[in-house]
Order: structure tokens, then C-alpha cells, then sequence
């Protein structure tokens, strides 16, 4: 799926609060001669498991990385939703940022937005798009990467994609259906359009079979996404919005 790059957005309408850190506890002082050797050695920790890198065609990429002032953006960006912090977004935020479809745009908004009731869900739709990957297309910056990928003939109205590898797909809408096959960050279709309070939708692999996947292994690709493009030396973000 193509985009229009920001300019073309502003002209057309224009991701929990993160608990508090516990307080730190006291550490009892323990005198050193009352520390007992250990008699035996207990066995040894197990080495850390390395997640298995994305595959498919639609898994996260990072075409970014060698964009000039880019890392540094994003690493603010990070700061900001890893910290809830909403001065510091509206600090990366395009004073004119378009957050919707039908007029909502500035930074005040913004603000209200990230403060209000609404906002725990949009921070963790902004953690759930840093994971994603960038692109870079028509020369902005394009979080995540999956946005700005062509879906050849599937509908973006219908089009799901399938965000992890080895993603069961099961005979029937329960967890212990049994498996038919699996996918992995791959691009399916809703029989039925989406559910949004079901646990499972139903898919068809276009040219394939049909089955369910689980809600929570699903993104539309007309998710939330970050837009950002260059203004005066720095990177800002254009765009924060869904839907198309």
C-alpha cells in the first residue's frame, strides 16, 4: 500500500500508563563472617533464549538507520513513549501534527489526547508501532515499516497482517482447535469483516484456505503509524493517526 507523503497528508485531513517505579527498599547490612560458603554447587543457569528473527514478507525492517538525524529522532521518540511523557512528544510533534481524519490536528490536542482518558491506549499504540520497524518513502520517515508496503491486490479495508512467525491457524474460533497450518508476518483477509471484541478472526490466506487467527497476532495496516518528515534541520512528526 502506498502513501501520500505528509505534505499530502496535511492537505487531505489535515500506542498503559507506565506504573510508577516501586520505591526502593532497604538492603539489610549482613556482616561478612556470617555469609556460609556454599557446601555444593547448584547447576549451572540456563543460557538466555535468543528470540527467533521475524520472518515473511511483511516482517519489520529498518530502512532508516543511515538517515541523517534519524537515529537521533527516534531515540527521542523512544525516550518519550518509554517515559509517557507528553511534553516530550509535543516536543517531536509538527505544531500543525494531524492526529485524525476528521480535523484533529495541533499540539494542544496532541497534549490533550496523550493526558486524557484515551491515552493509555494510544501510548501503547505508539509502543506496538516503535517495534515495527521504518521505512523510508517519498522522503519521510514512516513508522511502522509495514505501512508503507504495497499489498498488490488485497483490500486495506479487509487486509490483516500476521505479526509473528509460527502463527497458529486453527479449524475453528478456540484456543485448542485443532492447527491447520501456520504463517508468519504474512498478509490475510477477514472473511467477515473484524470482530473487534473477539478473541479470533476469521481469515482466508488470499488464493488459500480460509481459518482463525488469534485477534491479538493481528494488525490492519491501516493502524496507527507515525509520519515524520524534515523541517528546518530536525525531524518532526506529521502525522500520528489511523484509518485512511
Amino acid at each position: 500500500m502506498k502513501i501520500l507523503p505528509v505534505a499530502g497528508l496535511l492537505v487531505l485531513a489535515a500506542c498503559s500508563n507506565e506504573p510508577a517505579a516501586p520505591r526502593e527498599q532497604a538492603v539489610p547490612h549482613v556482616s561478612p563472617s556470617a555469609i556460609k560458603p556454599q557446601q555444593t554447587a547448584g547447576p549451572a543457569p540456563a543460557a538466555p533464549v535468543k528470540p527467533q528473527p521475524a520472518k515473511g514478507r511483511f516482517a519489520p525492517r529498518d530502512e532508516c538507520a543511515s538517515v541523517p538525524g534519524a537515529a537521533e529522532f527516534r531515540r527521542a521518540l523512544a525516550n518519550a513513549v518509554r517515559m509517557r511523557d507528553v511534553s516530550g512528544m509535543a516536543g517531536l510533534a509538527d505544531p500543525a501534527i494531524k492526529l485524525d481524519f476528521g480535523g484533529g490536528s495541533g499540539l494542544a490536542t496532541l497534549r490533550e489526547r496523550l493526558a486524557g482518558d484515551g491515552g493509555k491506549q494510544l501510548w501503547v499504540e505508539l509502543d506496538s508501532i516503535l517495534a515495527l520497524g521504518c521505512a523510508l518513502q517519498h522522503g519521510n520517515l514512516v513508522l511502522p515499516w509495514l505501512f508503507a508496503q504495497d499489498l498488490g491486490a488485497i483490500d486495506p479495508f479487509s487486509a490483516m497482517i500476521v505479526t509473528g512467525n509460527d502463527v497458529p491457524v486453527r479449524a475453528s474460533a478456540t484456543s485448542d482447535a485443532s492447527v491447520t497450518a501456520t504463517l508468519s508476518w504474512t498478509a490475510v483477509e477477514l472473511v467477515n469483516g473484524l470482530l473487534p471484541d473477539a478473541a479470533f478472526q476469521h481469515i482466508r490466506v488470499p488464493g488459500g484456505q480460509a481459518g482463525y487467527i488469534a485477534t491479538s497476532a493481528l494488525r490492519s495496516p491501516l493502524d496507527y503509524r507515525i509520519i515524520a518528515n524534515r523541517k528546518n534541520g530536525e525531524w518532526k512528526i506529521g502525522a500520528f493517526i489511523a484509518g485512511d
